[in-house]
């Protein structure tokens, strides 16, 4: 971003391209090229806009593949070969293994030609940013920005941090019960806090949340709600540029260290561009509001689930009558 008017225009190339959230132009690309962060992180395709549709093409041609044999995105005689392989494959390795082999083939095939997901590079390039991605699960991949050089060692040992963890640990215990986890990092105290300090998120909110994970208690989330629900019910509101970006959870609603990286990134991005930091501001009260009805969202989900579950039972009951 180099020139004002160079930086006008791409600011407001930016804020009209519509295969990049909003969310992620004001929590990542303009406070990373600014310098207020030293790096942000999406989750892919979750942070993607079209992130579902991508999953329903993943879910479509790994069926396909791995229950038929045939991907209908290769053409012959090509899947004659991918057939051929795929049988060799699941001859010689474990039914998990090979459903995961599958999984994470059809998702990088394609993810590597997704508009939103290249336009990220794209505009990476284009503000100067370095990037890095971590493979967290077969479908799920973590896309860093950052411009310090210097970011890229502790990224990398990061990556090397949890690969680590994944080799010893895959059960944690939580409420006396021994559970696994597929993210048994997300409990490890110093992972949390690598991240988290990579991140730029303030020390002592880093601090509780790594404590807090490695005790297994309840979500950050649920005790954030909860601290929100006694101060309002004390005639105090919390201070929403506390929740500065989209899933970070202050130690406190009002915690002060927070706040002030909020008004930094505000100040920042309305310096670039007035809009910028009235669309920035009213993100806030939608990070707050996610967080505190973060219970709420939760029974919701559960709700759906079960319903989920209810229709399939009774559709399985009425195949059965039928036959």
């Amino acid at each position: 971003m180099a020139g004002r008017e160079t930086d006008r225009q791409t600011v407001m190339q930016l804020l009209n391209d519509r295969l990049v959230l909003e969310r992620v132009k004001l929590d990542a690309l303009f406070p990373v090229a600014l310098g207020v962060r030293p790096a942000a992180v999406l989750m892919i395709p979750a942070d993607l806009p079209d992130g579902q549709d991508l999953g329903r093409l993943v879910d479509q041609r790994f069926s396909q593949r791995y229950y038929v044999g045939t991907d209908p995105a290769v053409p012959w005689p090509a899947s004659l070969g991918r057939r051929l392989r795929d049988a060799g494959l699941r001859a010689i390795t474990s039914p998990v293994a090979f459903k995961m082999r599958i999984l994470s083939e059809v998702f990088q095939d394609e993810l590597s030609g997704f508009d939103s997901y290249l336009a990220l590079f794209r505009w990476a390039r284009r503000l100067g940013l370095d990037t890095y991605e971590m493979d967290v699960r077969p479908t799920i991949r973590e896309l860093y920005f950052y411009q310090d050089p210097a970011v890229l060692p502790r990224l990398q040992a990061l990556a090397s941090r949890r690969r680590e963890i994944r080799r010893h640990h895959g059960v944690i215990r939580q409420n006396g019960v021994n559970t696994f986890t597929p993210f048994p990092e997300d409990f490890m105290q110093d992972f949390v806090s690598m991240a988290g300090t990579v991140l730029g998120y303030p020390r002592c909110c880093v601090e509780a949340a790594a404590s807090e994970r490695a005790s297994n208690v309840a979500p950050l989330e649920i005790r954030s709600a909860r601290q929100i629900a006694a101060l309002r019910a004390a005639g105090q509101e919390p201070d929403p540029y506390a929740f500065f970006v989209a899933g970070f959870v202050p130690c406190h609603p009002r915690c002060e260290a927070a706040a002030a990286v909020g008004h930094q990134l505000e100040a920042s991005l309305a310096g670039l561009d007035p809009r910028l930091g009235d669309l920035y501001t009213r993100g806030l009260a939608k990070n707050l509001e996610q967080v505190s009805r973060f219970p709420e969202l939760i029974r919701e989900q559960e709700e759906r689930m079960r319903e989920r579950l209810e229709a399939g039972l009774a559709q399985i009951a009425g195949d059965d009558q039928a036959g």
